[in-house]
C-alpha cells in the first residue's frame, strides 16, 4: 500500500510538472509571442534570477500535481457518497491549491481576483468531474458486460 501511495504521488508530481510546462509553453506563445516566459513578471520580480525563478516553478507544479493526487485518495479511501466526496475533494484542493497560486501570481489578490480565480477553478472542476464520471460509468457498463 505504501509502494502504491508514493508512485501515486510521484506520479502526480511529474503530472503537475508537465501540465504546467505545457500551460508556461502556452501563456509565454500568447503574452510574449516569440520569448519564453515561463511565469509572470511579478513573479521573476521575486528572485534574484530567472533559473531561481524557473526552479521554483517547476517545484510549485509539482507541488500542485502532488496535491491533486493526494486529495484523489479521498475518492478510494472512504466509503461517503459520491457527493459527500466530490464536495470534500473540491474543497480540499481548493484551499491547498489556492495559495500556491498566489505565490505564482497566478491569481491578484483582490475580490476581483478571487472571483475569477474561484469561477476558472469550478469550470475545470466540473469538466474534470464530468470526464471522469463518464469514464467511470463506461468502465462499470463493460464489466457489467462481461459478467452477463
Amino acid at each position: 500500500m505504501t509502494k502504491k501511495i508514493f508512485f501515486t504521488l510521484a506520479n502526480g508530481f511529474r503530472l503537475g510538472v508537465f501540465i504546467g510546462l505545457l500551460m508556461s509553453i502556452i501563456f509565454s506563445y500568447f503574452y510574449s509571442g516569440s520569448a519564453y516566459t515561463p511565469m509572470p513578471p511579478d513573479f521573476l520580480e521575486k528572485f534574484s534570477n530567472e533559473l531561481m525563478a524557473y526552479v521554483i516553478s517547476v517545484l510549485l507544479w509539482g507541488a500542485i500535481g502532488l496535491i491533486f493526487s493526494a486529495t484523489n485518495f479521498i475518492f478510494t479511501s472512504t466509503d461517503w457518497s459520491i457527493t459527500k466526496m466530490t464536495v470534500v475533494h473540491a474543497f480540499a484542493s481548493y484551499i491547498l491549491f489556492l495559495p500556491i497560486a498566489f505565490y505564482l501570481n497566478w491569481v491578484d489578490f483582490n475580490r476581483i481576483g478571487m472571483l475569477v480565480f474561484t469561477g476558472v477553478y469550478i469550470v475545470i472542476y466540473i469538466v474534470m468531474w464530468t470526464i471522469s464520471m463518464i469514464r467511470a460509468k463506461k468502465e462499470i457498463n463493460s464489466i457489467n458486460s462481461r459478467i452477463h
